[in-house]
Order: structure tokens, then sequence, then C-alpha cells
């Protein structure tokens, strides 16, 4: 199982493309996490699995959920610090709208 924490780097300059080091929001700061369009292009995805609850702290690394295609699968992995407010527990096909999850500082 892959993950794709890397591709959300990619579009981070300011993250060490060696290491998990991520993002600390600012208190109140709340980010949607959105599956990247290069993802989408591989199929159609669906989160399988969640590893993490509303109001848990995360960290830099941590994986939140599972998601699949028909052929793939691969680790959603936070590249931030700070609490879930919102996890998307839809079973639904997942594309360049849908948000996999909040999380706030």
């Amino acid at each position: 199982m892959k993950s794709i924490v890397n591709i959300f780097k990619s579009f981070f300059g300011n993250l060490n493309q060696n290491s998990v080091e991520g993002v600390k929001l600012e208190k109140g700061e709340k980010i949607e996490l959105k599956i990247p369009e290069a993802i989408l292009g591989n199929g159609i995805w669906r989160i399988s699995e969640w590893y993490v609850e509303n109001g848990d702290n995360i960290s830099p690394g941590k994986v939140l959920c599972k998601i699949e295609s028909e052929n793939e699968e691969s680790n959603f992995e936070s590249f931030l610090e700070g609490k879930i407010n919102y996890r998307n527990t839809s079973k639904n096909r997942l594309d360049k709208d849908s948000i996999i999850a909040e999380i706030v500082g």
C-alpha cells in the first residue's frame, strides 16, 4: 500500500520532501483536505476505512483513512497538525470537490 502524502507535498513547496514534516495550523484556522486531481485520473476512488474520529488530535504523518479504487489502495496521511473537525463518511465516489476531512487549529 502506498501513501499519497508526497502528492500533497508537491503542492506545498515549504514542506521538506525527504520527511513527513507538516504545517501547524493557527488556532481557529481550518483547512479542507481534498483528494488531488492527479489521483482522480487513476480510477474511481472511495474512502474504505477511517483510522481517526471527529475531535481527534492529529500530527503530520498520521494516517487518517484508507482510500481505494478498483485496482489500488492508498493510505491518506495528514501533513497538518490540528484536530479533526469533519470527516467524510460517505461511501460514494470521490471527485475533485469531495472533502475528505476538515482540520482545525
